[in-house]
């Protein structure tokens, strides 16, 4: 599997305390090509099967997750091509998940979201 840094959101309804574990959420992702003849993006989202969040005050400061990589899944597609990216995702061009299933998300940086949706964009490695 490749080393990508990813910006993430991570979307869960846990109450802020010193260390919290992950018991139920899932990661927003939105991956970006970009190269001189073509722009593009996609996003979408993979389940986290495992992780701690650390909290200073009401603030995420740090964290690692386990993420099932089997679950990636691209929602800004649907139908054939969704399937062909969901395919080309999992294959041994990004994550190989027939040999990778998880991967650990490390956080390396947080920042406030002014968005009402979301309280923290949040980047990491995954490995």
């Amino acid at each position: 599997m490749k080393k990508i840094f990813l910006l993430a959101v991570l979307a869960s309804g846990l109450a802020f305390g010193q260390a919290k574990k992950v018991v139920s959420s899932d990661v927003q992702w939105w991956g970006y090509k970009i190269a001189k003849s073509e722009a593009s993006s996609h996003n979408g989202t993979v389940k986290v099967k495992s992780g701690d969040m650390i909290m200073k005050g009401n603030q995420l400061v740090g964290g690692t997750f386990v993420l099932d990589m089997t679950s990636i899944n691209a929602t800004d597609l649907s139908g054939e091509y969704q399937q062909k990216l969901n395919g080309h995702l999992k294959n041994g061009d990004f994550f190989e998940v027939e040999k990778y299933p998880t991967a650990t998300f490390q956080i390396t940086g947080v920042k406030e979201n002014n968005d009402k949706v979301y309280n923290s964009l949040v980047t990491g490695i995954l490995r």
